[in-house]
């Protein structure tokens, strides 16, 4: 059941990896300039007509959630600051994220009050994992739930390529109430129509994913057929490649109420010739600035 071959939902215009088509003519986010801001009313108008039918029974949320991806306390600190919702938090953000360790997870939770969800992922590259990766990422499941995670992001995929289901279940289980989000792995199954379905089935909480492409703009219609599907069954958090520009259009475009990023900056630590010299860092102002255009938007109605 894949999405794209679905003729009952909404044509809005195939994002695909083209820089500049976008639904309904809007202009692109990468070359925003004057004549969009004066149509932005226009534009509007055009979008209260245009989505409310396609969206039909999908209300507007009272406040849009901004969850922000962190490797480090101060990140952690500035990411709440800025107006996070909501934080996943790893290690090596720069090779997509890591599982965190203890002492991390620990320092966080005390740092910060509000949801952590913890990202598990023993390696860098894909998420086909081997019977002792599963079993080290099972222990780090219990771990990091002991220790004050509000949840776990996770994702395991079988040797053809589909969601391993008996290790996704074993970590709902284990779970018990706690949040089980499966993350951008999602974004590489064969069938995401078949996959959303699963997870809804054993009890997944979330599905992070950039609708199959680099950013979550580009894959913008994908993500509103995944947010139209879920039914309400199961959240979608559309993330990668968020900016302050996009964010509105992209909530209205696709539906959801939330949004993941890592909003980041970079600092300097020289350690040359031993290593790289710059790491990441959450940019509060980032995010603060998308704080400030999701605020902006209508607390009631419809997209």
């Amino acid at each position: 059941m894949a999405f794209e071959r679905q003729k009952s939902w909404p044509h809005l215009g195939e994002a695909g990896n083209s820089h500049h088509s976008i639904c309904l003519g809007r202009p692109s986010f990468e070359s925003v300039d004057t004549d969009w801001i004066a149509a932005a009313a226009v534009m509007d108008l055009v979008l209260e007509f245009a989505f409310k039918p396609q969206h039909a029974g999908i209300a507007l949320s009272p406040q849009r959630l901004i969850e922000v991806c962190v490797d480090s306390v101060q990140s952690a600190i500035d990411a709440v600051a800025g107006g996070a919702d909501r934080l996943e938090l790893c290690q090596a953000i720069q090779t997509g994220g890591l599982t965190p360790s203890v002492g991390l997870m620990v320092q966080a939770r005390q740092a910060v009050d509000v949801p952590i969800i913890a990202l598990i992922r023993p390696r860098g590259a894909g998420f086909g994992y081997s019977g002792t990766e599963r079993r080290v990422m099972m222990r780090d499941v219990e771990s990091l739930l002991s220790l004050g995670a509000d949840g776990v992001a996770v994702g395991c995929l079988t040797a053809a390529g589909t969601l391993d289901l008996d290790w996704l279940g074993q970590v709902c289980r284990t779970a018990d109430q706690q949040q089980v989000v499966c993350h951008r792995a999602f974004d590489v199954v064969p069938d995401q129509g078949d996959a959303l379905q699963q997870l809804i089935d054993i009890g997944v909480h979330r599905v992070l994913t950039s609708g199959r492409q680099a950013t979550a703009w580009h894959g913008r219609t994908a993500i509103q057929q995944i947010q139209i599907a879920s039914a309400g069954k199961i959240e979608v958090l559309p993330g990668a490649g968020i900016t302050p520009d996009n964010v509105v259009p992209l909530i209205r475009v696709t539906g959801c109420d939330q949004v993941h990023g890592t909003f980041r900056d970079s600092r300097h630590d020289q350690a040359g010739p031993v290593d790289a010299s710059d790491y990441p860092v959450t940019n509060r102002t980032l995010v603060a600035a998308v704080r400030a255009a999701l605020d902006g938007l209508p607390s009631g109605g419809w997209l």
